[in-house]
């Protein structure tokens, strides 16, 4: 894959931090494999901030699950 078609493919999720964690990610083809627990836990670490910090994020207010509760606190949703 060149740059260019990477580039192409990069996931964009419209909150800067996520996408910051999924480049982070991108780059684990070019290291050694006994680098990639620490990249993996790091990159765990900042999305876990990343959700905890989501409430009141313009593209963050929670994702609803399957089950109808607020991903975030919790609360049932309204259906649509």
């Amino acid at each position: 894959m060149t740059e260019q078609e990477g580039a192409e493919e990069r996931v964009s999720t419209g909150v800067a931090e996520v996408d910051e964690v999924i480049a982070s990610l991108e780059g684990l083809d070019g290291r050694p494999v006994e680098e990639h627990v620490e990249v993996y836990e790091s990159a765990h670490d900042r999305l876990r901030r990343a959700l905890d910090g989501a409430d009141g994020v313009d593209g963050v207010d929670g994702v609803d699950g399957a089950d109808g509760v607020d991903g975030v606190g919790g609360e049932p949703t309204e259906p649509a």
